[in-house]
């Protein structure tokens, strides 16, 4: 689970907080919509443009990691500890059996992906009560694939089996009852109070009725049923707009990590070097995206380095990671020098997430390209091979 504690004690900026959930609302948007008019998009997320050079695989873990610490702000990092431990649970009992239910993404289910696409037009976010939200929150509760993969959890869980046609959480005519499959989904999952609690407050059937029938009217922020039943305030109708979104997101990540292939990106991620130009003790600072250090917390993929100077400017390849530049300072050209005789340098993998700290709390942090990182783990690589080229003919 994404934990962002850092190496320091200084507390989280609440407004760089919410610039960054809006960049990454936004983001997902343009994500979400097919990626378009991708010369003249902006890349509001720090780090998201470097890593779209680096493969799709690559992209989606970095998304998938922010996407978890987003939910982990809103308050739901419980949640998904609880998913994960409710998913090894059943693999535990079904082994392989949570694989058909987490594909949330399979390319022929064209009805959940316009369903889900529609959720992102013309305006995801909240903006106030009004009809527009409401009807935002409708078509949220009305997403039929995670309310079946909700179904497919708890029934795996709770007797090791699965319906994959839902057959009795259908009428006559084949269509789901989806009030009924949030009846089932919001009366289960006893052993995992944080997530049942969510979805409870996630998806309100009496909310939905009302909006669905148009049966309601909006006074002075609060929304009443016409008969006068049954209200909530503005606050509220919020609370379960924002539960809703935090669900899906939160399954969509969970699928996305169930099937995620790691096998290439322990060395993704690289954003910049930096050196520790001690001539008798150099090192090497390889700042890397803390989202790429679960797939390698060791950092073992860091096995060589080289080095090569032309024309004043220095490129450095660390194993596997993109070729990163800057310039000859006149402290590193003895640094280098020694190092291209020893053959050998002390690495150290320092993992790094966008700053959320106020300006005046000192810390490590890394200015790389407009955006601030600062350190959220450190890995003691010890020595490495380096290799350098072209310093002796400087």
């Amino acid at each position: 689970m994404v934990d962002l504690k850092l190496l320091h004690d200084c507390p989280i900026d609440a407004a760089r907080v919410r610039a960054l959930m809006n960049a990454w609302a936004r983001h997902e948007t343009w994500f979400q919509l097919g990626r378009l008019n991708l010369d003249a998009y902006d890349w509001p997320v720090p780090g998201s443009h470097e890593i779209a050079h680096e493969g799709e695989a690559a992209y989606i873990a970095y998304r998938d990691f922010l996407a978890a610490a987003i939910l982990s702000f809103d308050g739901h990092a419980l949640v998904l500890d609880e998913l994960q431990r409710l998913v090894a649970d059943i693999e535990r009992r079904v082994p392989g059996g949570v694989g058909g239910p987490l594909r949330m993404d399979e390319p022929d289910d064209t009805h959940f992906h316009q369903q889900w696409a529609n959720l992102f037009t013309p305006n995801p976010h909240w903006g106030g009560l009004s009809h527009e939200t409401l009807g935002a929150y409708v078509r949220k509760y009305e997403v039929e694939r995670p309310l079946r993969v909700l179904v497919w959890l708890r029934d795996l869980y709770e007797t090791g089996t699965r319906d994959p046609s839902l057959r009795r959480f259908r009428d006559k005519s084949g269509r789901l009852k989806k009030g009924m499959m949030v009846t089932h989904i919001s009366s289960g999952f006893k052993d995992f109070p944080a997530l049942r609690s969510l979805l409870v407050h996630a998806y309100s059937s009496r909310l939905r009725n009302l909006v669905g029938h148009n049966d309601y009217q909006i006074r002075d922020d609060v929304l009443a049923a016409l008969d006068g039943t049954w209200a909530c305030t503005a606050s509220e109708v919020f609370g379960r707009f924002q539960a809703l979104s935090a669900a899906h997101n939160a399954l969509v990540w969970l699928s996305s990590i169930a099937h995620q292939d790691t096998t290439e990106l322990a060395a993704r991620g690289v954003l910049g070097i930096g050196w520790i130009p001690d001539v008798t003790n150099p090192r090497l600072l390889v700042l890397q995206l803390a989202a790429f250090r679960q797939f390698d917390p060791t950092a073992e993929w860091l096995t060589a380095v080289s080095v090569t100077v032309n024309d004043n400017r220095v490129a450095t390849i660390v194993s596997g990671a993109r070729e990163r530049t800057g310039p000859l300072l006149p402290e590193l050209r003895p640094v280098l020098t020694r190092l291209a005789k020893v053959g050998g340098v002390a690495c150290e993998v320092v993992g790094i997430v966008p700053c959320l700290h106020a300006d005046d709390c000192e810390h490590h942090t890394y200015q790389l390209g407009q955006h601030r990182y600062c350190e959220f783990d450190v890995v003691h690589r010890g020595v490495v091979t380096i290799n350098v080229q072209g310093i002796d003919n400087m």
